[in-house]
């Protein structure tokens, strides 16, 4: 469905020699039926929408919607910043054939608690096995801002250079409690993460309103991923038009008010 709104390319040639850039840009306007999509993305974020598919199926809809919204987080505002993280995973599933194994949201309970600093944890399977481990970080913006991108690579660089990062033991702890079918592979990578470099990657998703992106932001950010002892560095730019204003929108249809600040 993402491929219906948004188109995506690697920009060839580049400027840049520190990372790797793929432009995603708009196809059309956001109609009804992009938003449902988005707006169906943004619950799926917050609640694992199979299990109110089940409950529809034993209670009937209705019923089913009123038992959801009474055990659903009671999340009353968020953060620009989580329209972001969860477009950035959707476009690394649908264009890039990531698989996304725990989403990180579902395990708020409130819209100010603490969660692992990096964004996501996007895994590549090859053969049944795990071959790139990718660290995922988003940035949204609605006005100027240069510096973000440096904010997000610098989160990216902080978390990843723990022993063992708080995503990664997250994530890890998530499979072990659901019994997943990548536990074992994803344990190994775990223990020996350090022997093991060329399977992990960075991730720096940009999303930014059309009208307020400059290339000032890629450029600050060549300027400070010259460190090749970090994993090599991809980063989307996404650019939408009007984006404050479809936040809003997405956001009241899932019933949550937008905070003033980005993420």
């Amino acid at each position: 469905m993402l491929q219906d709104w948004l188109s995506c390319k690697l920009r060839e040639p580049t400027p840049y020699k520190n990372f790797k850039l793929f432009e995603i840009d708009e196809k059309v306007q956001v109609d009804q039926r992009i938003k449902s999509y988005v707006i169906e993305l943004l619950k799926d974020a917050r609640f694992d929408l199979k299990i109110f598919q089940t409950l529809a199926s034993r209670l009937g809809w209705t019923e089913a919607a009123k038992l959801l919204s009474n055990i659903l987080p009671k999340t009353q505002k968020m953060r620009k910043g989580f329209f972001g993280e969860v477009l950035a995973c959707a476009v690394l599933v649908e264009f890039f054939g990531y698989v996304i194994p725990v989403k990180k949201w579902r395990y708020a309970i409130s819209s100010d608690q603490s969660l692992p600093g990096t964004d996501a944890i996007a895994i590549e399977k090859q053969g049944g096995a795990i071959s790139e481990i990718c660290f995922v970080e988003s940035k949204t913006r609605t006005t100027s801002d240069t510096s973000a991108s440096i904010d997000g690579y610098k989160q990216l660089k902080e978390d990843y250079s723990q022993k063992i990062p708080d995503m990664v033991f997250f994530v890890l702890s998530r499979l072990k409690e659901t019994k997943d079918p990548l536990l074992d592979d994803f344990a190994n990578y775990a223990y020996d993460r350090r022997d093991l470099p060329d399977m992990e990657t960075f991730c720096l998703s940009l999303t930014w309103d059309f009208d307020a992106w400059t290339e000032t932001i890629l450029s600050n950010l060549e300027e400070e991923t010259g460190d090749t002892s970090f994993p090599r560095l991809r980063v989307k730019r996404i650019r939408i038009k009007n984006l404050t204003n479809h936040i809003k929108e997405l956001f009241e249809a899932i019933g949550v008010e937008v905070l003033s600040d980005d993420d």
